[in-house]
């Protein structure tokens, strides 16, 4: 950030005061859609850095040497099957659920993190985030969400 009139600008001024600073906000959701070319079971297995055999197509999406992965969880409505606590049963059951080829079959939402926050308190943050998601129903009765690195933006699947 170039210097205006000599100083360093108003953040610098406030971090060096004891003032605390908040990162810059970024959110972004998007729909992924069978049309599209995408895979709830792929998506899934991408995110969480797993190996998952997508019972649509057969295809095995393996991402176990994925790195960055800091958190994954799986966050469900009381009366969501047990079950669902497998990520590779959610996601084909989403899969098999949807049938037609231009279904939406989930959502990611991605949103960043306050650095200036621990890793623990964002994981608490993105917790209350999802349940207020699931108790207001916007969302699909699964939410899963994995935190990635605290440089890379966390990603919410509903």
């Amino acid at each position: 950030m170039p210097l205006q009139n000599g100083e360093p600008p108003a953040a610098f001024s406030l971090r060096e005061k004891g003032v605390a600073v908040m990162a810059i906000y970024h959110l972004s959701i998007k729909i992924m859609s069978r049309n599209k070319g995408k895979s709830a079971v792929a998506a899934a297995a991408y995110r969480a850095g797993e190996a998952i055999k997508s019972e649509y197509d057969g295809k095995t999406y393996d991402y176990t040497r994925k790195s960055g992965v800091v958190h994954t969880e799986i966050a469900l409505p009381t009366n969501a099957p047990a079950t669902y606590k497998n990520r590779a049963v959610l996601w084909n059951s989403v899969e098999k659920a949807e049938r037609y080829r231009t279904a939406q079959l989930a959502r990611e939402i991605e949103l960043a993190l306050p650095v200036e926050l621990s890793q623990e308190q964002n994981i608490a943050l993105v917790r209350g985030y999802v349940n207020s998601i699931l108790f207001r129903r916007v969302c699909a009765p699964t939410s899963p969400y994995m935190i990635q690195g605290k440089a890379t933006p966390t990603r919410i699947s509903c």
